[in-house]
């Protein structure tokens, strides 16, 4: 009989310490990571920590902006949530929840002079409370969530009817395609909001950073759909995602009659993509009735980001002012 040996155990690897920042970390969504930071705000951004790193941290990111002498520490542009990221080591829920205040309290003692601070929690976040009893407000806001874990015709057949029907002429009218950079879609973009009397409030510069970040990374996706007679582009859409989330971060159409089922079909598109990468699928903000009941269509339901607000009694003057004046005289202070 041979000789059977114990093979000895593979050594275990050692976690990463409770400081590391690193991509595709689940604690963290892709508004926190700090590549997405340094390209959204030219490297502007910066964070306080606190903790050991060892069995507790936290890192929190902010960037600081200037309004009618103001200083406002908030998220930088196209960050739609941010707050802090915090890990604590297993124990009682009292235990935690002290020393999670504790780290809150220590970081806002090194955050920088300020008449403002205001950020948008992710859905997944569990510290609103805390900022609430630091002092600071707290306000609701809503994305739309959708989860995609189930079979894609399970998630065709809880769509509205309507909406397949949009899908399914979409599909007829529309070829759709990837291969489109995030520099053109700034373009098209651009040019559809022209078209519709609006401006774009991100520069040109926050494309071209956050192109070169996600080309880096393999990430830059873009949705595109043109028209199957003429080759003319309708409509595209951009996304980007996290370990957890797909976030539908931009969509933009030529408002023409000729893109009607277009959205549908890159909004579909993009939900189909979710699932396949086992993702959840975030609508990412909406605009108005008509945007939320677009996106209730694909089966999507309200979740709730919580708003952390505190701010001095002279900037809360002076932004209740600004809400009065004209225009015009706005624009001139």
């Amino acid at each position: 009989m041979p000789e059977v040996r114990a093979t000895a155990p593979a050594p275990r690897a050692e976690p990463p310490p409770l400081s590391a920042i690193g991509e595709n970390d689940p604690d963290m969504t892709i508004f926190q990571q700090p590549w997405w930071l340094e390209a959204v705000s030219d490297n502007r951004y910066r964070a306080v920590t606190a903790g050991d790193g060892i069995k507790t941290f936290l890192w929190w990111p902010y960037t600081e902006e200037r309004w009618w002498g103001f200083n406002l520490l908030c998220a930088p542009a196209m960050t739609h949530t941010l707050g802090p990221v915090i890990r604590l080591p297993e124990g009682k829920a009292v235990s935690r929840a002290s020393l999670r205040r504790r780290l809150i309290e220590t970081a806002l003692d090194k955050l920088p002079r300020a008449d403002g601070i205001t950020q948008v929690l992710d859905p997944g976040s569990p510290h609103a409370q805390d900022f609430g009893l630091a002092g600071f407000e707290i306000s609701v806001r809503y994305t739309y969530r959708l989860d995609t874990s189930a079979p894609i015709p399970v998630l065709w057949d809880s769509l509205k009817d309507k909406v397949r029907n949009n899908i399914r002429l979409g599909r007829a009218s529309f070829a759709t395609h990837t291969d489109m950079s995030v520099m053109d879609f700034c373009a098209l973009y651009e040019a559809n909001l022209g078209r519709a009397g609006r401006i774009n409030h991100h520069d040109e510069g926050v494309y071209r950073r956050l192109n070169e970040a996600l080309a880096h990374r393999d990430r830059p996706r873009i949705i595109v759909a043109t028209d199957r007679t003429t080759g003319q582009t309708v409509a595209a859409t951009m996304v980007v995602w996290d370990a957890n989330t797909l976030y539908y971060l931009r969509a933009t159409q030529d408002g023409t009659p000729n893109a009607r089922g277009a959205a549908s079909l890159l909004a579909w598109e993009a939900i189909e993509l979710a699932s396949t990468m086992g993702l959840a699928f975030d609508s990412d903000t909406y605009f108005g009735r008509t945007g939320a009941m677009f996106i209730e269509a694909f089966g999507a339901e309200p979740v709730e980001r919580l708003v952390i607000n505190r701010k001095t009694t002279a900037l809360k003057v002076a932004q209740a002012l600004g809400r009065r004046l004209p225009g015009a005289l706005k624009a001139s202070v």
